[in-house]
């Protein structure tokens, strides 16, 4: 499973990384992606 935390985690910078060039990313919206993401991993491990 480290290999999916890695992937999910490389997956959330590039999406953060989008958000910011387009400039709609706000710091509340990056702390709510970074959860959603921990709890997708969440729930990849428990599958």
């Amino acid at each position: 499973m480290l290999g999916a935390k890695v992937l999910g985690y490389e997956y959330s910078c590039n999406n953060n990384r989008l958000l910011n060039e387009t400039g709609k990313l706000k710091f509340s919206n990056f702390e709510d992606s970074v959860k959603n993401m921990h709890g997708w991993l969440i729930n990849l491990n428990l599958k």
